[in-house]
C-alpha cells in the first residue's frame, strides 16, 4: 500500500508542476503553440488529480472523525476538513468549466470562466501539492 500511495504522490507532484509551469510561462510559447490544446490535453490529469484528492481527503476527514470525541480540535483534525472541503470547491469549479468547454468550445467562455480558470489553475497547483506531501509522508506511518 504505502507503494500505490508514493505512486499517487508522484502523480499528484507530477501534475502540480506541469499546471504551474504551464500557467506562469504560456505567454512565452503561445506563438508556437495552441495553449488551449495543451490545457486541453491537461485537463484529463487535472481531472483525474482532483478526484483522487477529494477522495484521499474525504477518507482521512471521516477518519478523523470517527476518532474524535469530546477532545479539543486538533492541527490534523482541521487541515483534513480543510483539504476536504477545498477540494470540493476547486471539484465544483473545474467540472462546471470544463463541461461547459466540452459542449460550447471557446465560443461558451465568458470573462467570469475565464477568471474561474485562473483560479481553479492556482488551486490545483495547490491542492495537488497538498496531496501529494500528505501521501508522500503518510507512506510511511502506515
Amino acid at each position: 500500500m504505502d507503494m500505490v500511495r508514493k505512486l499517487l504522490a508522484a502523480f499528484h507532484f507530477a501534475v502540480a508542476l506541469l499546471v504551474a509551469v504551464h500557467f506562469v510561462f504560456n505567454s512565452f510559447y503561445r506563438d508556437s503553440l495552441d495553449t488551449v490544446d495543451v490545457w486541453g490535453i491537461l485537463d484529463w490529469p487535472i481531472a483525474l488529480a482532483i478526484v483522487t484528492a477529494f477522495l484521499v481527503h474525504f477518507q482521512r476527514k471521516r477518519a478523523l472523525d470517527r476518532q474524535r470525541t469530546e477532545q479539543a480540535i486538533t492541527q490534523e483534525y482541521v487541515e483534513a476538513n480543510a483539504a476536504t472541503y477545498v477540494t470540493a470547491v476547486l471539484a465544483l469549479w473545474f467540472f462546471s468549466n470544463w463541461f461547459n468547454f466540452l459542449n460550447y468550445g471557446a465560443e461558451g467562455e465568458s470573462t467570469v470562466n475565464a477568471i474561474i480558470w485562473a483560479l481553479v489553475d492556482v488551486l490545483v497547483v495547490l491542492v495537488s501539492s497538498a496531496t501529494g506531501r500528505y501521501l508522500w509522508r503518510s507512506a510511511g506511518n502506515q
